[in-house]
């Protein structure tokens, strides 16, 4: 496997802001206080062997991102964007796993993972309504890739990035 000497720049350009859809009554009165979850997953595959995930995110407000079941990061405010680099398992499922803490307001999530195969080839994954979530506080083991979420719902598209009460969030140093 080829090393990456230096983690790429991921833009928010493909992906969209994401969320569960509720608001609390009119459309400009924000989304119900708490924390939701947002899962992703990528099925494991006999033809490719992934190896790691470089992950670009923001929120709105505070987030933690868990891989697999550890815990890669945390942070706060959508002004603030973070880049995190996880181990992936190569013969397995991988998921990635994401609770927003919405303290008022608008709330939104927005991600960019770039997922590194042993082949040398790479996929982009994007913030849209494929990831999956619930309108309640997460149950618990949802971090973990056995977590059954078929019962989940597809998140809500917040509307083209730029027309978002968010827009574009800053690339991270």
């Amino acid at each position: 496997v080829d090393a990456r000497a230096v983690a790429p720049t991921l833009e928010f350009s493909g992906s969209t802001w994401i969320w569960t859809g509720e608001q609390n009554g009119a459309a400009n009165d924000g989304a119900p206080v708490g924390v939701r979850p947002f899962r992703k997953a990528i099925p494991s595959s006999s033809t490719k062997c992934p190896v790691c995930a470089t992950i670009s995110i923001s929120s709105d407000d505070l987030y933690s991102i868990v891989v697999n079941g550890n815990l890669i990061g945390a942070g706060n405010g959508y002004r603030n964007s973070a880049v995190y680099t996880a181990g992936l398992e190569p013969e397995g499922h991988n998921v990635f796993a994401i609770a927003v803490n919405n303290i008022g307001g608008a709330a939104g999530l927005i991600a960019t993972i770039l997922v590194d195969y042993s082949d040398g080839t790479t996929q982009i994954i994007v913030t849209d309504t494929t990831w999956k979530t619930i309108k309640a506080t997460p149950p618990g083991g949802w971090t973990s890739p056995s977590f059954d979420d078929s019962a989940w719902i597809a998140s809500s598209s917040e509307g083209p990035t730029a027309n978002t009460p968010w827009g574009m969030p800053p690339l991270p140093p």
